[in-house]
């Protein structure tokens, strides 16, 4: 668990990541109340987005302190064509056709867990997942851990991934369900 002083500033840094990730500018005093007024339906829903990404950019935060397993993406790279790995994806379907690791598949986080059945096949694998920066693939990794599966979050997403320069596919046809 992060002290007090280090939750508040994980905090800070992970809102100003996930408003600056969505083109927004907000500065806020964290110590005072915060009070969002949405405009309409379209300002609602990018808002509801930007807390559930304050919420898991600060799930990564706390990844390295609660025992989360992580994979570098050089490790990831040097494994990619291992048969015994699966990596997944647990971006939206917009992100992952912009471009995604290749051989991924995808399930975005948000629905993990109403689809963990189609992950069976694969459960005596090694599950490496990725997001965009690292916050919602430590939240699969721990819901994935919780149903028995060997899985690993990868450090810094697809933008550390990208980064590196490493290669990155984009889809012919619509994203595949995992068989």
């Amino acid at each position: 668990m992060l002290p007090a002083v280090g939750l508040r500033k994980a905090t800070e840094e992970c809102f100003a990541t996930a408003t600056k990730s969505l083109g927004l500018t907000l500065h806020a005093d964290l110590a005072r109340p915060l009070l969002l007024v949405p405009t309409d339906s379209e300002v609602l829903t990018m808002m509801m987005w930007s807390l559930l990404l304050i919420a898991m950019g600060w799930s990564m935060a706390c990844a390295q302190q609660s025992g989360i397993p992580t994979v570098s993406p050089e490790e990831v790279f040097r494994r990619l064509k291992d048969t015994s790995i699966v990596v997944l994806d647990v971006r939206t379907p917009a992100e992952f056709a912009e471009g995604h690791i290749p051989g991924a598949r995808l399930i975005p986080v948000q629905e993990l867990e109403q689809r963990l059945r189609e992950l069976e096949p694969v459960r005596n694998k090694t599950v490496i997942a990725y997001c965009r920066s690292g916050g919602r693939s430590a939240y699969a990794t721990q819901l994935l851990q919780r149903h028995g599966f060997k899985v690993f979050s990868m450090r810094g997403g697809i933008l550390e991934w990208q980064r590196q320069k490493y290669p990155t596919a984009t889809p012919q046809s619509p994203p595949r369900r995992i068989q």
